[in-house]
């Protein structure tokens, strides 16, 4: 299934064990995030998920109400 790729990607696996990429470069330091930032990233994740059910809620109730509408139109005919 795999076929022989034409172009030169420029990915090569890591030798002697040296990492590339933005965390190998940024080194353990650039990585830690104070305990303050941990809780208003917290709080900025629970704010976005009452967001994502508000709108999937609206989204069912919608298709609900269509959906019993035209139920309720096709019935009377």
């Amino acid at each position: 299934m795999t076929e022989p790729h034409p172009h030169e990607h420029g990915i090569r696996p890591a030798q002697d064990g040296i990492r590339h990429g933005p965390a190998a470069q940024a080194g353990p330091a650039a990585a830690t995030f104070a305990e303050e930032e941990w809780q208003q990233f917290q709080r900025s994740d629970l704010g976005a998920g009452k967001v994502v059910v508000a709108l999937m809620t609206a989204i069912f109730t919608i298709g609900l109400v269509l959906y019993a509408t035209i139920a309720y139109i096709v019935s009377l005919s």
